[in-house]
């Protein structure tokens, strides 16, 4: 997959340099002129074109256009254009309500039509079928297979037999898995990163080392094995994992045990990932952004058991490995590229709860740095 996100971030950078600000610095280092951007939207940009071009063989289109209308298509064949972005989060919000009285969705879903979160969802539907049938009539991509080959034949080349419904729903799931909660994964990471200058400086001497005057993207073997760099982005998702609830499970019909207590059978249980993350018994003032917590002898293990972003176990999240192949290459492209800064230097991101815990937009205006390379 890293040529593919390799493509996608050479885009990235070409739009953020283009948003640089060339005025003279102030006696804090930061320009006084240039403006600022909003680059949780770009961000949220970026990842669309990756799993657009990882799971159908070709991008979205949205950085090279600067905007998320995409293409849809309707079942019965109309086409029109809509706003990816806005209508996925819209039918989230819907969704993620309607969903905790799964057994009333037959009575809820018809009271609600009127509601926009039914309509962005169908929206989000209809640029998925177009997305199916564009890659149908495309065939599989030159160069690599992409994720959809895979729902169309097995690994002896046989035809799996899916549904053109079942194709949409699975397509449905990988766009919307392989953007939003990567977004949020990666604009939280540059949050805590700017408003903590001195992890932020120790960063950078870790990159710094290994990029040098380096002009183009990080390649993912040279940050792969970067630890501080890990650490900054475990603790980002420590801090505001991308989906703060725990996804639910239900106990099996004779009931099950569990941390000592007995749960009935045919209940739903879930620990929320929000609130685990934050558990003080676990984390030494877990409110801070201290990602060296994740390297102490007796507080890294906790980290490394009891920090669940992508959940656990074999409904774990199965896009965890793309997402941080995505984290670790633009992440330290972006750090040792730019340097950043707010509107105001005590900015609290909030957050928007939807089915994922969504930043708001973050304004910031950006300039190219100068590495410190050793000699």
């Amino acid at each position: 997959m890293e040529p593919i996100i390799q493509q996608q971030v050479a885009t990235f950078l070409a739009k953020m340099d283009s948003f640089c600000s060339p005025s003279p610095s102030d006696n804090k280092g930061v320009p006084v002129g240039g403006t600022f951007h909003n680059v949780r939207r770009w961000l949220n940009l970026f990842t669309f074109d990756v799993i657009g071009a990882a799971a159908f063989g070709k991008p979205m289109g949205f950085l090279e256009q600067g905007d998320d209308l995409a293409p849809a298509e309707t079942w019965d064949g109309k086409r029109y254009h809509t706003h990816a972005i806005r209508s996925f989060h819209t039918n989230s919000r819907y969704d993620v309500i309607l969903a905790h009285w799964p057994k009333l969705l037959w009575l809820t879903k018809r009271l609600t039509q009127w509601h926009p979160g039914n309509k962005g969802g169908a929206d989000f539907t209809a640029l998925t079928i177009r997305k199916v049938r564009e890659r149908k009539e495309s065939g599989k991509p030159a160069g690599y297979t992409d994720f959809f080959h895979h729902l169309l034949q097995d690994r002896n080349g046989k035809d799996v037999g899916l549904s053109m419904f079942e194709l949409e729903k699975e397509a449905g799931v990988m766009i919307n898995a392989g953007s939003d909660t990567t977004t949020t994964a990666m604009t939280h990471c540059l949050y805590y990163l700017i408003r903590n200058p001195p992890v932020l400086k120790k960063l950078r001497e870790e990159l710094d080392a290994v990029l040098g005057g380096q002009a183009t993207a990080a390649r993912y073997e040279q940050v792969k094995d970067l630890k501080y760099l890990r650490v900054c982005l475990d603790e980002a998702m420590r801090l505001r994992p991308p989906t703060s609830l725990g996804l639910p499970r239900i106990t099996p019909p004779e009931g099950a045990t569990i941390a000592g207590y007995h749960i009935a059978g045919n209940v739903t249980i879930s620990v929320p990932t929000y609130t685990l993350h934050r558990n003080p018994e676990l984390f030494s003032d877990p409110e801070t952004y201290r990602p060296e917590r994740w390297l102490d002898e007796v507080e890294g293990p906790r980290c490394r058991t009891y920090v669940l972003p992508f959940s656990t176990g074999p409904r774990a999240c199965i896009g965890r490995n793309l997402a941080y192949l995505e984290l670790q290459i633009l992440i330290a492209t972006l750090v040792h590229r730019y340097d950043w800064c707010f509107e105001s230097d005590d900015l609290e991101l909030s957050t928007i709860e939807r089915f994922n815990a969504n930043p708001a937009d973050m304004w910031v205006k950006l300039w190219r740095r100068e590495p410190n390379v050793q000699a």
